[in-house]
């Protein structure tokens, strides 16, 4: 079959995980008959681009172009052939242009799950599509945990068209912010909660998820929430969703299992199925498809064929001056080379850098340092690999003041393992009208003039225009090649040459590299002059044709 020959690579933006815990998987799912967001607000249109919707009035969450999420009282009695998965859709009824419909293949529900128990254990189920979901920036994967959240007193939120306040059925997808509960006070409301790890419960006053569509399925939490007039199902099987603070991106951490039917009027929590409890069980269902899942976070594959332009980091100032220290691995695509430059991992094989750091170096003479916080003392996650071929821009010129072309990629010799701390940036699939916007950048360069700078540190800089950097920089390129940026007394130095710019995307929650540190003055956050970068966007094809080269399966992680 096709699917069986599918060998898919499903890429995080802004960290590719495939390691995925043998830990079991407990799913909680929804009540089936009371099910809508009360108190909550409509969600921007495809905010949540992991959301599907079944035929049969449940919900589910994407993590794989073959896989739902989903839960098993969702499926139980049901035929293949009866469901069908809408992913992309905003309004239940109405215009949704970003709608994708697919049939259902398979049903992979847990042999655990018994339909007459009231504590509804193992109430998860996995969906195998007869047609992959084609990812774009409106549809896309949830990301799953690699280990355990402490989420106790904390908010997750829940996603659903669930009926809203008496209104009828809620037309557009909603969300809500529920707290978690501990299952000791849970269990006050629900006596045969699971004793196991495997329930969350959250509650919040006049808020709530509902049957339509929250799905019993993944998350042994209890979510308590009062939902105040709410009804019917339209939230059964949908995701509960973290957003990770260290990596800004939202992890499914249970799947709604059940509640009161009168959710919002009877003061009782929803008790939720925790994810992380069956990711062994998950990575089983999926693993005869060979899909690798993305966890801690949304998992993207969606590659489209935008071209790509990379700014490489100067090579004789390199410092982060103005800047402040980062928390440890907070930003795992971040390489330190043996030169004393630095780089970004665009897939397990690859690393971005700039073309004036391998410029007269030979491969076997740089290493290349992954999962690195300190550049002297202990770096528990660190990672080293030998460089087996560079691949340089052939329009780099080492002799010329203008520094275009400025960009190399590094062929490493053996291939870096993703892991939450180390992992992938994102590559742009079109060009951000940045001017004006700040954005950031990360090194281990000098700081403040005081010597090199242990610690990885960052700084947010401006974005200016390149008709104002001129009057710094003549030959700052007059193509959309260059990006020049500055903040006073803040600026991108030496150490920090080949490192990467990046702008969070307000749309994906996730960093997008738009640049790589070329040049600037020596005296750098001292001199007020702007520092000028080479634009990824502006390379994106020779980025690509340069991958396909030397590894053709390995693609960039981008946004669509």
């Amino acid at each position: 079959m096709l699917i069986d020959r599918m060998k898919l690579l499903v890429c995080l933006m802004l960290v590719c995980l495939s390691w995925v815990s043998s830990a079991k998987l407990s799913c909680n799912c929804g009540w089936r008959n009371s099910g809508r967001i009360v108190g909550g607000k409509e969600t921007r249109k495809n905010e949540y681009p992991w959301m599907v919707s079944l035929s049969n009035g449940c919900g589910g969450s994407i993590i794989t172009p073959w896989h739902v999420l989903t839960a098993a009282h969702c499926t139980h009695g049901e035929r293949p052939s009866g469901i069908t998965v809408s992913a992309g859709r905003h309004y239940k009824y109405g215009d949704n242009p970003n709608l994708q419909v697919h049939h259902v293949a398979k049903i992979i529900q847990h042999k655990g799950y018994d339909d007459n128990s009231d504590g509804s254990p193992d109430d998860i189920s996995v969906l195998v599509l007869a047609t992959p979901i084609r990812f774009n920036q409106n549809v896309g994967p949830v990301c799953m945990p690699s280990s355990s959240y402490n989420l106790l007193g904390k908010f997750i939120k829940v996603t659903g068209w669930g009926l809203t306040k008496g209104t009828g059925d809620q037309n557009a997808l909603r969300e809500v912010d529920v707290e978690v509960i501990s299952n000791s006070v849970c269990r006050r409301s629900w006596p045969l909660l699971n004793s196991r790890p495997t329930q969350i419960c959250a509650y919040t006053p006049k808020k709530d998820s509902c049957n339509f569509w929250i799905n019993r399925s993944f998350l042994p939490y209890c979510v308590r929430k009062i939902c105040k007039d709410l009804q019917p199902n339209n939230l059964k099987g949908g995701a509960l969703v973290y957003l990770d603070p260290n990596t800004n991106r939202y992890t499914q951490v249970a799947l709604v299992s059940y509640g009161h039917p009168q959710c919002g009027i009877v003061a009782k929590p929803s008790v939720n199925t925790d994810v992380f409890a069956y990711i062994g069980w998950i990575k089983q269902a999926i693993a005869q498809m060979k899909v690798l899942v993305c966890l801690l976070f949304v998992c993207l594959s969606w590659v489209n064929s935008a071209n790509l332009s990379c700014n490489c980091g100067w090579r004789n100032t390199g410092r982060i001056v103005g800047g402040q220290e980062t928390r440890k691995n907070e930003y795992p695509w971040m390489v330190a080379l043996s030169n004393g430059c630095g780089g970004s991992i665009v897939t397990p094989y690859h690393v971005l850098t700039a073309a004036h750091c391998t410029a007269e170096e030979r491969p076997s003479s740089i290493i290349v340092s992954v999962g690195r916080h300190y550049k002297y003392g202990s770096n528990p996650n660190l990672q080293e690999h030998r460089v087996a071929k560079f691949i340089q821009h052939r329009g780099y010129n080492h002799a010329s003041d203008a520094s275009l072309n400025d960009i190399s990629i590094l062929v490493l010799a053996t291939p870096i393992r993703f892991n939450q701390y180390v992992g992938p940036v994102c590559m742009p699939s079109s060009s951000y009208n940045l001017l004006g916007k700040f954005i950031k950048v990360t090194g281990w360069g000098l700081t403040k003039g005081t010597g090199d700078q242990n610690a990885l540190r960052e700084v947010d800089v401006e974005v200016i225009s390149n008709s104002v950097c001129r009057r710094s920089w003549p030959l700052v390129n007059s193509r959309p090649t260059q990006i020049c940026a500055y903040t006073p007394k803040k600026d991108s130095c030496n150490g920090d040459s080949g490192g990467a710019l990046v702008y969070l995307d307000p749309d994906t929650n996730r960093y997008t590299q738009v640049a790589l540190v070329s040049y600037g003055h020596p005296q750098c956050g001292i001199v007020a002059k702007p520092s000028v970068n080479t634009d990824v966007f502006a390379y994106i094809d020779w980025v690509k044709q340069a991958i396909a080269q030397t590894y053709p399966k390995e693609q960039i992680c981008t946004k669509v």
